[in-house]
Order: structure tokens, then C-alpha cells, then sequence
């Protein structure tokens, strides 16, 4: 995906951008959708969806396993998957424990 560069710049809040842009070639992507699902995951949190924008949302890069507070109610973690997988999931709360159970 050779545009996520300018995807983001469409998108993405200019500071997000910045450090996208700053990034070696071969961890854009990556970081691209790691913003991408945790602004996703917030959206549907609040119930507003993607209709206020992604670049009303700002999130950081974070690590993965660390809560994020986006605002005064809500933050987001990004979950541990298979290396071509990201999720997120945003809470009233960071909570201390998640489990996650595979059948």
C-alpha cells in the first residue's frame, strides 16, 4: 500500500502525519494502521463512528499492552494478535486485565 502516506495526510491530524512521515519506509505501513484501528476503535467507542473525522481523534504510537487515554472518558489499547493482524479496543476505563479466549 504505496499511499498511506497520503491516506494519512487526507486523514490523520498533522502531528500524526509528522511522525508517520519521519518513520523508515518499512514501519509506515504498520504504524499507518495501528493509528488507523485505535481512532477506529474510539469512534465506535463514543457511538460518533467516523463521522466526526479520523483527524478529530489523536493517538500516539504507543506500545502495544499500554492504555492510552484519549480523552477524559475513554481510552484505548491496542490488543496482541498475529503479526498480519491489528486490533483495538477502547474503554469507558484501562482496565487491568483482558482475556482473550480462541476456540
Amino acid at each position: 500500500m504505496a499511499d498511506a502516506l497520503e491516506i494519512a495526510r487526507s486523514f490523520f491530524r498533522a502531528e500524526e502525519v509528522e511522525v508517520l512521515a519521519g518513520l523508515p519506509a518499512d514501519e509506515q505501513l504498520r504504524t499507518f494502521f495501528r493509528t488507523w484501528v485505535r481512532k477506529e476503535a474510539y469512534s465506535k467507542a463514543t457511538g460518533e463512528g467516523l463521522s466526526a473525522g479520523l483527524d478529530a481523534i489523536h493517538v500516539r504510537p504507543g506500545e502495544i499492552g499500554c492504555w492510552e487515554p484519549l480523552d477524559e472518558h475513554y481510552h484505548v489499547q491496542e490488543l496482541p494478535m498475529s503479526s498480519n493482524w491489528l486490533c483495538a479496543l477502547a474503554t469507558h476505563y484501562a482496565a487491568q486485565q483482558i482475556y482473550r479466549f480462541t476456540c
